[in-house]
């Protein structure tokens, strides 16, 4: 019987050995399991941090280097090949460290966004955390923008060249034959050889791009030209005696700008002047947004305060220049790159 009791108490113990080496070797493994997921979560951190730092230091270093110059055609060569020379690896400690790459593709580097009307700069930053068993890397993309304040856009996506004056889209619509008459219609539409309203014509347009110049010829008991959204006119504008010009949307002047006795001129969005300004004192000028000058042009400009351009029009012999805001562009410095326009896709 003692024998018996002996034998079934070896068995106990054997069994409580056993279930305490099964329990220190699951404690176990978790506990190691649970130092690697630490561990590898401190590392993807620290990846993350490293490829940040990559972003911050490129970033401030590519818009130093560039803000130098003064960029009169597309900035996107000579901010590609800025990029490239700045793009490179650094170390940060032993074990840490990022790199700088851009897309093989030029076009998703650097592009222009018409929806936008500015420039768009992208690249990636990848953060590395190496081991004795292994790296973790994070990459994240940075896209920023490059606004330009005495820089003519370029031709916007959507626009429709005029090539043969006598055929679409050079002859707006409508029900008349004459392919000037008052009424009639255009859509977007790139003029290269300039554009010239005819005495008491009407003109309306959803948005035009003129190179060459800009004639109105006035005269007119209504307005001789609409347009719904922007007026693009890389060249000099003229608006004669008696014309009258209204814009929905923003309009771009890249040439001399000379407005004559009882022209007017109403801008429901912003004004961009890149060149100087003749005005006669008895024309009306107002920009609802901000009117952009050289600091060449010396102008009058009385504040618009809560007034619209709308309502200005309508107060009788109301004459001179009027605008919301007005902002004074530097020929030295034309780049502008704004540090809250920098977004990071983690």
């Amino acid at each position: 019987m003692l024998q018996n009791e002996r034998g079934q108490t070896l068995v106990i113990v054997l069994l409580t050995i056993s279930l305490i080496s099964i329990f220190a070797t699951v404690l176990v493994s978790q506990s190691l399991s649970g130092t690697k997921q630490v561990k590898q979560t401190e590392g993807h951190q620290k990846a993350t941090d490293a490829a940040e730092m990559g972003i911050e230091q490129f970033y401030s270093a590519l818009k130093e280097k560039y803000l130098k110059r003064n960029i009169l055609i597309d900035p996107c060569p000579v901010l590609r090949s800025e990029a490239n020379s700045l793009a490179k690896s650094k170390s940060i400690d032993s074990q840490t460290s990022y790199s700088i790459s851009l897309d093989t593709d030029a076009n998703k580097v650097c592009w222009y966004s018409s929806a936008e009307k500015k420039y768009k700069f992208s690249f990636k930053s990848t953060g590395s955390v190496s081991s004795v068993t292994n790296t973790i890397s994070k990459q994240l993309t940075a896209t920023f923008s490059i606004n330009f304040e005495n820089m003519f856009p370029p031709l916007p996506d959507g626009f429709v060249p005029c090539k043969n004056s006598g055929s679409p889209p050079c002859t707006p619509t409508g029900d008349d034959d004459d392919d000037y008459e008052d009424g009639l219609t255009y859509n977007k539409v790139y003029f290269p050889n300039g554009f010239y309203v005819a005495r008491s014509d009407s003109i309306t347009a959803n948005s035009l791009y003129i190179e060459d110049k800009l004639d109105i010829s006035g005269f007119n008991k209504t307005d001789e030209l609409k347009i719904n959204q922007d007026l693009f006119v890389n060249g000099a504008t003229l608006i004669n005696t008696h014309a009258t010009v209204k814009i929905s949307g923003s309009l771009y002047l890249n040439g001399d700008f000379d407005i004559r006795n009882h022209g007017d001129l109403i801008v429901n969005g912003n004004m961009y002047l890149y060149k100087d300004i003749m005005y006669m004192p008895n024309s009306f000028i107002c920009v609802d947004g901000t009117l952009n000058k050289t600091t060449k042009s010396v102008m009058t400009i009385t504040p618009l305060g809560n007034s619209t351009c709308a309502q200005k029009a309508l107060e009788k012999n109301i004459k001179g220049i009027f605008a919301k805001w007005v902002n004074t562009i530097d020929a030295k410095s034309n780049a502008v790159i704004n540090d809250n326009d920098l977004t990071v896709s983690y």
